[in-house]
């Protein structure tokens, strides 16, 4: 018989100053067997206490909370295995902002508004193959 419990279940916060999207993120994480729901972090000082206490193995960045992606260079500079998934905004859901955010560490791209699934499926691809970028993140022109 095949398992379909996961070989390994991985941690996952979010880093936001908006608690509402903790409120959004959270119950999805939660009801996902192979994700456990570790918290959240309003701030810098705060999610890198988040990550050296709870050892998160994925965060995800609320891109309103690191608009230049520089909490995100030194968040994977600090914790090299820390998986970095940006949920993005309007005004960061173009080509430049998607590029500028994997070049400072961010790993997965998916919509800020994006469905349940779409956040789990972006989560999943992005630990098993290193990089992905959910097909709505980006706004065409």
């Amino acid at each position: 018989m095949i398992s379909t419990i996961p070989a390994r279940v991985l941690r996952v916060a979010v880093i936001s100053s908006a608690s509402s999207l903790e409120r959004g993120v959270a119950p999805i994480i939660r009801e996902s067997r192979e994700l456990t729901w570790i918290g959240s972090a309003a701030d810098s000082d705060a999610v890198i206490h988040l990550c050296q206490t709870d050892e998160p193995d994925v965060l995800l960045l609320d891109s309103a909370s690191d608009p230049r992606w520089d909490l995100s260079l030194l968040l994977t500079s600090m914790f090299p295995d820390l998986v970095i998934v940006a949920l993005l905004r309007r005004n960061s859901r173009n080509s430049v902002a998607a590029a500028w955010a994997r070049l400072h560490g961010v790993r997965g791209l998916v919509g800020l508004n994006a469905d349940g699934e779409a956040l789990l499926t972006t989560i999943r691809t992005t630990v098993e193959i290193g990089q992905y970028t959910h097909p709505d993140a980006i706004r065409s022109s």
